[in-house]
């Protein structure tokens, strides 16, 4: 995952905006956890987009399941 984390560092500038669609599976949530790791290092903003059958109880699940180091 730090080719990908160092890829994205290089592409994101700070102020730029990113959506990222959260599903809940293992590839949209390996890059929700760096997307938000980014954040130490790059001031962007980043919305999350879901499927409409989500409820705000799973989205907040999930987020709450990322561990950021």
């Amino acid at each position: 995952m730090e080719d990908v984390y160092n890829y994205l560092k290089s592409k994101i500038n700070n102020n730029d905006i990113i959506v990222a669609s959260i599903s809940g599976g293992p590839d949209s949530m390996a890059l929700l956890n760096i997307l938000i790791k980014l954040k130490k290092d790059i001031n962007y903003k980043l919305i999350f987009s879901n499927d409409k059958y989500f409820t705000k109880e799973y989205i907040d699940n999930i987020l709450k399941s990322i561990v950021i180091d």
